[in-house]
């Protein structure tokens, strides 16, 4: 589908072996990024959903669902001398 202007891309991964096995992640168009919406062998991910590898290993008998999102922007660091109490607030972070 297309959102924001930008089109969004899903992987589904279905382990259905009883041993793990690896899964290549295909290569997205630059900015976007895999994110982990479903994983039944993690039901609980613990707020860590964004994938940076380019392949990942499934425990068997696990589905692992993976959707494409913008690529967060990386915070900017304060000059050098400068005070980061007087940088400017940055609303959504």
């Amino acid at each position: 589908g297309v959102e924001g202007g930008q089109e969004t891309f899903l992987y589904a991964a279905f382990n259905a072996h009883w041993n793990p096995q690896t899964f290549a992640l295909p290569h997205l168009p630059q900015g976007l990024v895999w994110e982990t919406v479903l994983d039944t062998g993690e039901p609980d991910p613990d707020g860590q959903t964004k994938v940076s590898h380019k392949a990942f290993t499934l425990p068997g008998r696990t589905v692992r669902v993976l959707c494409s999102v913008p690529e967060p922007e990386k915070k900017k660091e304060p000059e050098d001398g400068a005070d980061p109490a007087e940088l400017p607030y940055e609303s959504g972070q």
